[in-house]
C-alpha cells in the first residue's frame, strides 16, 4: 500500500512538472508578440512624428500632440516588461512571476487607452473642420483650453517652441500657411521676429540648387507679391497652404491607418491580458507543486521515523 501511494505521488509531482514547462512555453511565446508589436508601436510613433509632422500641428488637436509619444512611451516600456517576461517565464521564481504580472497588467491599461487614443484621433482627422482654415484651427490662432475658460497661446508669435517646430514643418512639406491670411500683416509688423519687415518667414522661401540663402520679398506699396513655386529663383515662396497638404495626406494615408493601428494595439492588449492570466496561473500551479512535494517529503519522512 505505501508503495502504491509513493508512485502516485511521483506520477502528480512529474504532471505538474510537465503543466509547469507548459505555462512557460506559452508564456514565452505571448511575450514574443508583445515584444515585436511594442517595435512596431515605437516605430509607427516615430513616423507619426517625423513623417506626418504630427506633434507640429498638436494647436489642430491635443490627439496629435499626445498619440506619437503614447505610441513610442508604451512601446519601449512594453519592449522592456516583455523581454523581462522570456526571462522569467524560463524561471520558476515566484516573486519575479508576480511582479511581471502585475506590470504588464499596467501596460494593458496604457494600451486600451492608447487605442482609444487612435480611434478619437481617427475621428478628428474625418471632421471635414479639422483642416479648415478658416476654422480656429491656424497656426497663427492657436491656443490650448486649460479649463475655466482660461487658454493658453499656442500658435506661430506667441510660442517659440510651436514657431521652430512649424518652421520646419513649412520647411520640410515645402508649404507656406502665411500666404492670403491675416498673418502676413502680423508677420510684417512684428519686428521682434521680423526687424528686417519682410513679408514672410524664412521657412516660406524656396531656395536655389546650392541651398544658398534666400532673398527675402519686402512689401511693394502696402502689399507683398507672391510668386509662383519653383527651384530656378531663390526670390520663389511655397504657395501651397500646409494645411492643405495635410488634410490631403492624413484624410488619404492616416485615416484607414488609425483603425488598423488601434486594432493592431487591442490586439496587443489581449496578449498582454493573456501573458498576466498565464503569469497567474503559473504561480498557482508552482504553489501546488510546492505545497505537493512539501507533502512527499513529510510523509517519507514519517515512513522512515515508522521503520525506524
Amino acid at each position: 500500500m505505501p508503495l502504491t501511494r509513493s508512485i502516485s505521488q511521483k506520477s502528480t509531482l512529474s504532471l505538474y512538472i510537465k503543466q509547469s514547462a507548459q505555462y512557460s512555453s506559452w508564456m514565452g511565446l505571448v511575450n514574443v508578440l508583445i515584444l515585436l508589436a511594442s517595435l512596431a508601436m515605437i516605430f509607427y510613433g516615430v513616423i507619426l512624428r517625423l513623417h506626418y509632422h504630427m506633434t507640429s500641428i498638436g494647436f489642430i488637436s491635443t490627439y496629435f500632440s499626445v498619440l506619437p509619444w503614447m505610441l513610442i512611451a508604451i512601446g519601449v516600456v512594453a519592449f522592456l516588461v516583455s523581454a523581462f517576461g522570456l526571462i522569467v517565464s524560463a524561471t520558476e521564481v515566484k516573486e519575479l512571476l508576480i511582479g511581471y504580472a502585475a506590470t504588464m497588467a499596467i501596460i494593458c491599461i496604457g494600451l486600451f487607452a492608447t487605442a482609444m487614443v487612435c480611434m478619437l484621433t481617427r475621428s478628428v482627422i474625418d471632421d471635414e473642420e479639422t483642416f479648415d482654415k478658416d476654422s480656429n484651427t491656424s497656426p497663427v490662432h492657436g491656443k490650448i483650453e486649460l479649463g475655466d475658460n482660461t487658454y493658453l497661446p499656442y500658435n506661430y508669435f506667441q510660442n517659440q517652441s510651436f514657431r521652430e517646430n512649424y518652421d520646419e514643418l513649412q520647411r520640410s512639406l515645402r508649404c507656406c500657411s502665411f500666404i492670403g491670411s491675416d498673418a502676413t500683416g502680423r508677420f510684417i509688423n512684428n519686428k521682434t521676429l521680423n526687424p528686417n519687415g519682410n513679408c514672410y518667414p524664412d521657412s516660406c522661401y524656396v531656395k536655389n540648387v546650392d541651398k544658398k540663402g534666400v532673398q527675402h520679398v519686402k512689401p511693394d506699396r502696402g502689399s507683398c507679391r507672391v510668386c509662383t513655386t519653383g527651384n530656378e529663383e531663390n526670390k520663389g515662396i511655397y504657395t501651397t497652404d500646409c494645411l492643405a497638404i495635410l488634410k490631403e495626406l492624413y484624410e488619404d494615408q492616416l485615416e484607414d491607418g488609425m483603425l488598423w493601428l488601434s486594432i493592431s494595439v487591442l490586439i496587443t492588449a489581449i496578449f498582454g491580458v493573456a501573458g498576466v492570466a498565464m503569469a497567474a496561473g503559473y504561480v498557482g500551479k508552482l504553489k501546488r507543486k510546492e505545497t505537493k512535494q512539501d507533502f512527499s517529503q513529510g510523509q517519507r519522512m514519517a515512513m522512515n521515523d515508522f521503520q525506524n
